[in-house]
Parts: C-alpha cells; structure tokens; sequence
C-alpha cells in the first residue's frame, strides 16, 4: 500500500494494512533475504513522491545472480573425448570442444559485468485490484534497478502484469507460490541509486536508534524506580524516627504524627486506619523521661546532711 512522504512514521502506516497485506509483506522480506539483499526496510522513499513498501540493496555474486535469474548457469565444464593418444587433450577434437566452451565462458562473464554494482530494488505490494488501477506508477521510469510487485495469487491476469516488473505471487499466509514474471534490470544513474541507499540507510538508522533509545529509557526508568523505592524508604525511615522523637529531631518541630509525616513529603492518611493507629503508639517513644518537680519545704531549708530545721 502507498504512503505518503509526510506522514511522520511507519508505525502508523503500518498499522493502517490489513493482514494479508502484512502477510504478503513479510514474505517479500523473506524472499529478499534468501536471495541476499541486506538490509531491508519498509516505508521508504526511493524518489520525491514514491514511498515503496520495501527497498533493499545487494552487491550479488556470480552465484547470487544466477539465483536471481538475471544471469544464465554459469557453463558446465566440457567433457572431453579420451584416446589413446599421448596428448589426447589437445587433439583436434578436443581442441574444438575447449575453444567452444571458452567462447561461451566469454560471454556469460559479459553477462554478468554488465549488471551493475550494487544493486536497487523496491518492492509494491498490492492486495487488491483497486488498489492496483488506483496506482498511476506502473509505466513511471524506475527508480531502482530492480522492481517488484507482490499480489496474491490469481489477483491479476498475466497480460496485466506491468513491463519490467518482476511479479512475485504469495498464498494468504505469506508464502511465495510461484516468480509469475521475470522483470529486467533498469539501467539508473548514480544519483538514484544513491537515493535510494541514503534512504534504506537512514531507515535502518532510525529503527536502530529508536531500539537503542528505548533500551537507554527502560535503563532510566529502571534507575528511577529504584531510587524512588529506596528515597521512599529513605522517608518513611526518617519520619518515623521524627515520630519516636515527638518530632523534636526536625528542625521545624513537629508536634503530631501527622506534621512528622508531611516534613517527609508523605501523607500520613493514605496508611490504613491500623497503620495509622500503630505509628500513633510510638509518637515520643524515644523521649527521655521527664524528670520530677522539684519539692519545696513548708518551713525551712535542707541543712548539707538532708535533715530540716524546724522554725519553732
């Protein structure tokens, strides 16, 4: 499905899909990977106005090529015809035979220096037929080198299928059936292919980075858990020591349970009415005791050995 270049990200593209479209997407993923595209996004703009569902890119090997069909197998080894000559290898027969195959060696490694290095590809996948006439891009000068399009199965007939495009057709669970088509690969300058790799890059590097930063955020919010259990333990230790002292530890002096409490940014009425009631009980635990009134005589003043005198 297209997406327009303003929308701010994929998530929100993504979710708007509907899940044979994600199915079909996933396959494509697969598919790519198998035959050794690395790294591969979706959402991306592969030219102003164009956002394909997926772009990816390969520096393919001779092996890779073939894989993809965008070479023929590579010659067979010649089997040569053994006399019983001495250098038998080199008879006119076999002389034939190796020019032959070295003539053919020649030009499939023509072949395969002619495609380019590295190359594009995009991918559009379409899930339903409206989607695909709605589509005004089909006869657009390619971008990529390479183009694919993804459909379910029997979506479109073969006369349909757009020129150049590679056609690839997936069941409803997102695995491929059958290459419908075999696409070509589109000659492109350098400043398109170059576009289109920037994007797939910063793509990558924008998913990396938001993993990475969510990774940094649960971190953090692991940290701030903690510190805020332990400053919580922290106040709730300090206020009840505050308790035990009649709050005469705290420099403002508290005089109940309550005051003690919101000295520590607590709220003493979010305890249940038992908890409440139990730290109640402590409030000056810790006080020493207070010492008793001194008594005064009724007639007289304590001689140095403790007794009275008693005014007669």
């Amino acid at each position: 499905m297209d997406s327009q270049q303003s929308q701010p990200t994929s998530d929100s593209v993504e979710a708007n899909k509907s899940p044979l479209t994600h199915a079909i997407t996933s396959g494509v993923q697969t598919y790519l990977k198998d035959k050794g595209f690395k790294p591969i996004e979706t959402e991306v703009p592969v030219e102003p106005g164009w956002v394909a569902d997926v772009a990816s890119v390969i520096v393919p090997t001779n092996t890779e090529l073939q894989n993809m069909k965008l070479v023929p197998r590579k010659p067979a080894w010649p089997s040569y015809v053994r006399t019983n000559e001495e250098n038998w290898w080199n008879n006119e027969v076999n002389t034939k035979i190796r020019q032959k195959h070295e003539e053919k060696m020649k030009e499939w490694k023509a072949k395969v220096d002619a495609i380019p290095a590295p190359l594009t590809a995009l991918v559009e996948v379409k899930t339903t037929r409206s989607d695909w006439y709605g589509d005004p891009k089909w006869n657009k000068s390619s971008p990529t080198n390479l183009r694919y399009l993804a459909i379910p199965a029997g979506l479109l007939k073969r006369p349909e299928f757009p020129q150049g495009w590679f056609v690839l057709e997936f069941n409803v669970e997102g695995r491929l059936l059958r290459v419908a088509q075999e696409g070509i690969v589109s000659s492109i300058d350098a400043e398109k292919r170059m576009w289109t790799i920037h994007e797939i890059a910063l793509k990558r590097h924008h998913r990396t980075e938001a993993v990475w930063m969510r990774s940094v955020m649960k971190r953090f919010n692991a940290r701030q858990t903690e510190y805020k259990q332990d400053y919580r333990v922290g106040n709730v230790i300090r206020a009840l020591v505050d308790v035990l002292h009649g709050g005469q530890k705290h420099y403002r002096k508290p005089t109940t349970v309550e005051e003690c409490f919101q000295c520590h940014r607590m709220d003493f009425k979010k305890l249940s009415w038992a908890n409440q009631a139990e730290v109640k009980d402590l409030w000056g635990k810790f006080l020493p005791p207070a010492s008793p009134p001194a008594v005064s005589g009724s007639g007289g003043e304590a001689d140095r050995d403790g007794t009275k005198d008693i005014n007669l």
